[in-house]
């Protein structure tokens, strides 16, 4: 509920919303919804952060409008790297591929 006062309080939307899934009062997914219907975020991505980055919590995020999903811990490394990446795609106009970006992920990589 914070969370919407705080968005909706805003003089201009945010570019970009950090926005954990285990919220108290209200999750990080009714408030991505409730966000998603103002014309002013309709078009803001929002990425969740969350410690269930398996394929259940993904698709949580992403029906819930999310556009990217950090896994706990969160790597800064691939966070810097999402980030940059959805804001370049918000810049250019182009909408931005869903993601899921989480520690396990990134040592597989590595």
């Amino acid at each position: 509920a914070e969370a919407l006062r705080v968005a909706h309080s805003a003089a201009d939307p945010f570019d970009l919303i950090l926005m954990d899934a285990m919220m108290p009062e209200m999750s990080g997914f009714e408030t991505t919804r409730r966000l998603k219907m103002d014309p002013r975020y309709s078009a803001v991505p929002v990425v969740g952060i969350t410690g269930n980055c398996d394929a259940e919590g993904t698709r949580a995020c992403l029906e819930s409008g999310m556009v990217g999903v950090l896994g706990k811990p969160i790597e800064t490394t691939a966070m810097y790297a999402l980030l940059q990446r959805l804001l370049q795609a918000r810049l250019t106009g182009e909408p931005p591929e869903p993601s899921c970006v989480s520690l396990n992920q990134v040592n597989q990589t590595l």
